[in-house]
């Protein structure tokens, strides 16, 4: 592209002050050797910006979309272990979810090893069947809880950015090779558990979270066209 070498050369000088009074950035194109005035070479390079953004948002659309297509619920993993180092890292990213006036009303509960085993077998295996079966085949459980307060709607919105930040979890897992396995329902008969797990007094589970790596990929089914679910008005 005809503007790169004038972005480069022009970023030179603006950052290190060698451009002084009427300053020439040259770009070979097809063989031409051209000149450009600095206010000409500035002029080409936000054109070049804007390109360059441009064609960066077409290849994240392309994989976001890729993603979003890919991403299924696995229950199934190997015995290979999660790194933390990596599970830090994802959530170091996932927490850049919407949440309303940056509360960040989440927090986490990391289990392994022994500790999930124990917190697999503080659940009612007769009302959690699947969860628990999940729990003790995965290697790695995390809980992630939502605020609540005396206000609804706040709770509401809370529990909704907890939501999309469990969101960019299984997205961002599934990127680095990992599956994942989030089941919300009614904990609060589950009282040994909660009391396992530390949940407080003004806070809700917002997912049980089984992760790991894995071989078999399930079929994914298939969604309603999008079409049937719109009401133009």
């Amino acid at each position: 592209m005809e503007y790169r070498a004038v972005y480069a050369k022009t970023v030179i000088c603006d950052r290190y002050g060698l451009a002084a009074g009427r300053r020439y950035c040259h770009d070979i194109v097809h063989g031409q050797l051209r000149a450009y005035t600095k206010s000409q070479a500035t002029h080409a390079c936000n054109k070049e910006n804007l390109i360059i953004v441009k064609e960066k948002q077409e290849m994240g659309l392309m994989n976001m979309m890729s993603i979003f297509k890919e991403t299924r619920a696995i229950r199934e993993f190997t015995d290979e272990p999660v790194p933390r180092s990596l599970m830090m890292s994802v959530l170091d990213d996932s927490v850049w979810a919407p949440n309303h006036r940056f509360r960040e009303p989440w927090r986490f509960i990391y289990a392994e090893g022994e500790s999930q085993q124990k917190l697999a077998a503080s659940i009612d295996f007769d009302q959690h069947a699947r969860l628990v079966k999940t729990m003790l085949q995965s290697p790695l459980s995390l809980i992630v809880t939502a605020k609540t307060n005396k206000d609804k709607h706040t709770t509401d919105e809370d529990f909704a950015a907890v939501c999309c930040l469990i969101q960019n979890i299984q997205m961002l897992t599934w990127v680095h090779g990992l599956g994942m396995a989030w089941d919300l329902a009614d904990y609060s008969d589950c009282t040994d558990f909660l009391k396992l797990a530390g949940i407080q007094g003004n806070e809700r589970v917002a997912g049980i979270l089984s992760i790991g790596f894995f071989v078999h990929l399930p079929e994914k089914v298939g969604l309603v066209e999008f079409s049937d679910k719109v009401e133009v008005w």
